[in-house]
C-alpha cells in the first residue's frame, strides 16, 4: 500500500463515509456491521 492517508487531513465526513463503507464491506461479507459491535 503505498497510498498514506493522514488522518488529520479527513473530515467528519469522511470519517462517516468510510465507516458506511466498512459496515457495507461487512454485511457483504456476512459479518455485523461495526456499528452493532460496541
Amino acid at each position: 500500500m503505498s497510498d498514506v492517508v493522514v488522518l488529520e487531513d479527513l473530515s467528519a465526513e469522511d470519517i462517516r463515509e468510510a465507516g458506511r463503507l466498512a459496515d457495507a464491506a461487512l454485511a457483504a461479507d456476512g459479518r455485523s456491521p461495526l456499528s452493532e459491535q460496541s
